[in-house]
């Protein structure tokens, strides 16, 4: 029998579920609709419980420079944190995201809600054991060049000159929820990248109680970034 439990068709993907060893709790597992079967789910369940010490100290210690960083420009305190692994008393597993992959790599795409960030979470994006992502929930590729990976808004590979003082910009765009049937104004953050403004977290008034759904409907339709001129 699979680790992953309770499967279930969506609208939009298979929902499981299965334990996560780090946190010693279940947690939900999204599955493309479009897969054939649950093998490569369990793979990538597989992974995400066998990370490395190695990696697991790496994502906290990006997770913690996110929180950092997050409280110092919010004007906040950040929680007290000893050792590393303090700050996930501070983070809380949402789900475990499966896409059809687009080459042989095993991926760990985790969406989660941590105590400083509110809002937009903090998701871990990890490949074939490599850290590529590490910060607020946008649903990253795992799939771009190196290059793509080294910005102002990943934790995990930020660029050095852009660390504190990158600057952001708000959009509103419009979303449509095809299970209310319903559009929805979705207030995107976005920072300069390549001439245009890249969107790395963004809000909505969408009230399903299910945010793990809403994400899902809403945000594949919202486009990366905003091909407004940056000045």
């Amino acid at each position: 029998m699979g680790a992953i439990k309770d499967v279930k068709k969506e609208k939009h993907f298979f929902e499981g579920k299965a334990f996560f060893n780090l946190f010693g709790v279940d947690i939900g597992v999204l599955i493309d609709l479009g897969s054939a079967d649950f093998d490569y789910a369990e793979k990538c369940v597989a992974a995400l419980n066998n990370m490395s010490e190695e990696t697991i100290d790496k994502l906290c210690e990006y997770s913690i420079l996110y929180c950092e960083i997050f409280c110092d420009k919010a004007g906040e305190a950040p929680p007290q944190i000893v050792s590393k692994r303090d700050i996930l008393r501070h983070i809380h597993p949402g789900s475990l995201h499966v896409n059809i992959p687009e080459d042989g790599s095993i991926v760990i795409s985790l969406q989660m809600a941590c105590d400083w960030e509110v809002e937009h979470g903090l998701e871990w994006l990890i490949k074939d054991d490599k850290i590529l992502y590490v910060g607020d929930c946008c649903g990253e590729t795992p799939y771009e060049s190196e290059a793509y990976y080294h910005t102002s808004w990943n934790y995990a590979n930020l660029k050095k000159d852009e660390k504190n003082n990158a600057p952001t910009k708000q959009f509103d765009v419009e979303g449509h929820c095809p299970e209310q049937n319903k559009i929805y104004t979705i207030t995107v953050h976005a920072v300069p990248n390549n001439g245009a403004w890249k969107i790395f977290a963004m809000s909505c008034d969408h009230k399903l109680k299910n945010k793990q759904k809403c994400a899902q409907m809403i945000c594949p339709i919202i486009p990366n970034q905003i091909d407004e001129p940056v000045p």
